[in-house]
């Protein structure tokens, strides 16, 4: 027996996409920011370059035959506890897990996630976790680039852990800070912050939006020398005082 990691395989190629697990596309025919959109579904054709499949957590992966990555796409239906492991075996490949599309667990009963040591995750995407219920985030020492609005209306996380080994991500008086040469941007606030902001030694640009996720942010300071740009980083940031 074919060993399948928890997937359905359909039967034959004549399968409905809306009652099988596996869809699959070609090129630009794969669904846009993770979203399955009737177009796409519309596009069933026997190449395999791209599949859509959902495991036993109800998690949909878009499967890459082109290099085997694969990331994790509108996932509403998954809840609970959620351990992405490194990678997707299917049908005796392997497919590595290398990011979360925008959107991916909007809307669902996700409690906290967390990542395989060896994962390869290394971004995801904007508003992921938008109106779910995620209350604690692991980053894995992988991940390098995440939206802006990454935790944008998770409204009920409370706990952020950092991989000790991650280099691209730190927190700073109670901020998760994403630091990516020379600048700086916000991601979430801690329970710990207490109003008050210091802008990190080595900031040279502050990008728009970076510092619009501080909840409660009354006061900034700047102790660096090297600050040469400043763009709206206090976009719907209404609790700044000075």
């Amino acid at each position: 027996e074919i060993p399948n990691n928890n997937f359905d395989k359909p039967k034959n190629n004549n399968f409905m996409p809306k009652s099988s697990s596996e869809i699959v596309y070609k090129g630009n025919n794969a669904p846009q920011n993770g979203q399955l959109n009737n177009e796409s579904q519309n596009s069933i054709i026997s190449s395999n370059e791209v599949h859509v499949i959902t495991d036993k957590n109800n998690i949909n992966y878009e499967l890459y035959d082109k290099d085997f990555t694969a990331n994790i796409i509108a996932s509403p239906k998954a809840s609970g506890e959620i351990f992405i492991p490194a990678n997707v075996d299917y049908y005796f490949k392997k497919y590595k897990i290398t990011g979360i599309k925008s959107q991916a667990f909007a809307g669902s009963s996700i409690r906290n996630i967390s990542f395989a040591e060896e994962s390869f995750i290394n971004f995801i995407g904007s508003n992921a976790f938008d109106n779910s219920s995620l209350r604690e985030f692991f980053f894995p020492k992988s991940l390098k680039d995440v939206d802006v609005k990454v935790f944008s209306n998770a409204n009920e996380l409370q706990e952020i852990h950092l991989n000790p080994n991650n280099k691209h991500f730190s927190i700073v008086n109670g901020i998760l800070l994403h630091i990516k040469k020379g600048t700086f941007k916000s991601l979430f606030t801690l329970k710990s912050f207490n109003g008050e902001f210091t802008l990190p030694e080595g900031t040279e640009f502050i990008e728009n939006d970076s510092l619009s996720e501080i909840r409660g942010l009354r006061y900034l300071k700047s102790e660096t020398q090297s600050l040469e740009s400043i763009k709206a980083p206090f976009t719907n940031n209404k609790t700044l005082e000075t």
